[in-house]
This record gives structure tokens, C-alpha cells and sequence, in this order.
């Protein structure tokens, strides 16, 4: 099976995300005391900046491969939104809810992290049911939260 394989990179130090950072490599810098300059990647975002020797320092996502219901790409570190159905048993019914998670690569796979009761491994194969609704770059607002972070 072809999956397309491409990254997008969080510029930790201009705060923006870039959609197809040039060329990426990890950061041996010495840490700073500005923790923008502290990833673990850094970039260069085309040709020019590569030769100058201009790396900026940032967060690096691969894209999953796989598209939300509205046909919106999922990358490392988005946040979906989607219907978790919940048994109640004394009813026998299903209470439908709500929730948002980040995607993350954890253990071989792409999945959805639950800030509720750690990592709940479910993988992402519901997608006619979740939307990404931003990142936990760009919009922290829309974390879940959770006593971890």
C-alpha cells in the first residue's frame, strides 16, 4: 500500500507553522537560554537559507497518510474531534460524546492520545467520524485537558 510520505515543521522561534520545510536535520546545538531555540529539529525553509547556513530551530510532524471527514490532511500533533460512544449498563443504551484528542506516534502507529485516562491507543481508523479541529501549536486552547500537561 502507497502512503505519501511529507512533514510540516512548527517554527518554535518565529511561532508559525511551516507546511514544507526545505530540508530538516536534528538539533546538536548546546541548549539555550531562550527555550525557542531549544527543539529537536532544526530547518531550513528553501535553497537559499540552506546555503547562507540559516537553520531555524523546530517541532517536526509527518502526515499520517489518512484524511479527516472533510478531507483534511492529519499530521503528528493535530487535534480531532470525534463521537466516542460510551455503554451505559444499567440502561443498555450508548451516550454519545464529544471529544478531542492529539495524534501522536506512539509504538509503531499513528493514534489518537486520550487525555483522560492516558494513552488509550486507539487508532486512527474512524475518520468519517473526526475532524481536525487545529494543533497544539497553533491552537493550545483546543487541548483537552489533563492533569500531565
Amino acid at each position: 500500500m502507497y502512503r505519501e510520505i511529507k512533514f510540516r515543521a512548527w517554527d518554535t522561534y518565529n511561532e508559525r507553522m511551516v507546511p514544507d520545510p526545505h530540508r530538516f536535520q536534528q538539533n546538536t546545538d548546546q541548549p539555550s537560554e531562550d527555550p525557542r531555540f531549544n527543539a529537536s529539529w532544526q530547518f531550513t525553509e528553501d535553497w537559499r537559507d540552506e546555503e547562507d547556513g540559516i537553520w531555524r530551530p523546530c517541532h517536526i510532524m509527518q502526515f499520517t497518510g489518512l484524511k479527516d471527514k472533510n478531507g483534511k490532511e492529519i499530521y503528528e500533533e493535530d487535534i480531532i474531534e470525534y463521537s466516542h460512544r460510551t455503554l451505559i449498563r444499567e440502561e443498555e443504551n450508548f451516550e454519545t460524546t464529544i471529544q478531542r484528542s492529539v495524534v501522536i506516534f506512539r509504538n509503531g502507529w499513528f493514534q489518537a492520545e486520550d487525555n483522560d485516562f492516558g494513552w488509550e491507543g486507539e487508532g486512527l481508523i474512524h475518520l468519517e467520524e473526526s475532524a481536525v479541529v487545529g494543533n497544539r501549536f497553533e491552537n493550545p486552547e483546543l487541548l483537552p485537558s489533563s492533569p500531565s500537561r
